[in-house]
């Protein structure tokens, strides 16, 4: 009798831990290309989670239950606009709370991706980012790298990753990463961190409350308007002199860099979080300027074939370290609203103080 209540035990454990295992939903729904969707598989399935990949819409049926969604680059394959009922659907879903979110962007250069087509992605991205009340957006612009190593220019392999505390759970053990036809993110805060207006900020100088920068391009890099409709909103575009595109890697063509190519040369932020978020103050936001899945080179190509040798890349770390980050609820120690208050109320009493002493001086 034991035996088989053992037996029983063993045959009905398996299935019961695997409607127990987080699920973790994968956008296709939006013309995402299928690039690199068996390497996430593999991730998810082999750290306990249950990948669910959405194909027709996204809604509240196919988010009951999920634990962190991603959006990957979309219109990719086929042009599916993300409908008012979907963006209302992950938006409820959002404010559950104890969820996170990854949205990735893309280049606003029309000459990569499937259909051609940079600055919509970019408008996707954002107004899902906007929608769930996220600190981080993706900018208008594009983003190259100039290196001996890369066969192109729009193969960015980001090297700069954030050591602090605060991500250390992020970025142990990833080094580099590709962002391959990828744009740079930036942060969205209240002005002074209370005040109830909102400006755009680079996270390269700049801090916004909950949100930390994971990975930077390292130097020699640069963003550029491809579309007449991009306006970066943190940073200055690259402009050339010529009115030409800097898409013709150093190394290739054999000469130095211009010098106003030297002088738009920077560091920019490809990838940021956001702890603490949405309503509840449990959620989590990922961003990055390109998509871990999808094309040819998404985030978790582990391997690049460059010119001279092949570079080893951390995106499949990166990638198993952001979903296992995501799958713990963290809540705020205090609510963000509560200092806001708090700041406001002190704005009266000093203006009261500046002004007496005005008038005091003026006896």
């Amino acid at each position: 009798m034991f035996v088989l209540i053992g037996l029983f035990i063993l045959t009905i454990t398996p299935s019961y831990a695997e409607k127990q295992a987080p699920k973790v939903a994968i956008d296709l729904s939006h013309g995402q290309g299928k690039k690199g969707l068996e390497e996430l598989k593999k991730i998810l399935v082999e750290n306990g989670f249950e990948p669910i990949f959405i194909t027709q819409k996204i809604d509240k049926t196919v988010l009951k239950n999920v634990k962190i969604l991603i959006i990957g680059e979309p219109f990719y394959e086929e042009y599916k606009e993300l409908g008012d009922d979907e963006l209302k659907a992950i938006v409820e879903w959002f404010n559950e709370g104890g969820k996170m979110l990854w949205v990735s962007g893309a280049c606003d250069y029309n000459g990569t991706g499937g259909l051609k087509i940079g600055y919509e992605k970019i408008e996707f991205a954002n107004k899902i980012l906007s929608a769930v009340g996220a600190k981080i957006r993706v900018e208008p612009a594009s983003l190259v790298k100039y290196s001996k190593e890369t066969s192109e220019v729009l193969d960015v392999i980001a090297d700069q990753i954030n050591p602090d505390k605060e991500v250390k759970e992020l970025t142990v053990n990833v080094s580099k990463v590709l962002f391959y036809g990828s744009t740079i993110v930036c942060g969205y805060e209240r002005m002074f961190g209370f005040l109830p207006v909102y400006s755009y900020i680079p996270l390269e100088i700049e801090k916004a409350q909950n949100v930390f920068w994971l990975i930077k391009t390292g130097p020699h890099s640069i963003i550029f308007t491809a579309d007449e409709r991009s306006i970066p909103y943190a940073h200055e575009p690259y402009k050339c002199p010529l009115g030409e595109l800097p898409l013709t890697a150093v190394c290739v063509c054999g000469k130095e860099p211009w010098k106003f190519e030297e002088e738009a040369m920077g560091i920019y932020v490809v990838m940021a979080v956001e702890k603490y978020a949405g309503p509840k103050q449990n959620n989590k936001i990922v961003v990055s300027g390109s998509s871990p899945y999808g094309e040819e080179k998404s985030l978790i190509l582990p391997v690049y074939h460059g010119i001279l040798k092949n570079i080893t890349l951390s995106g499949p770390i990166l990638i198993k370290n952001v979903i296992l980050w995501g799958a713990k609820t963290e809540k705020a120690s205090q609510s963000p609203i509560f200092y806001s208050m708090y700041l406001l109320a002190l704005i009266p009493p000093i203006i009261v103080v500046l002004v007496y002493f005005k008038l005091k001086t003026r006896k």
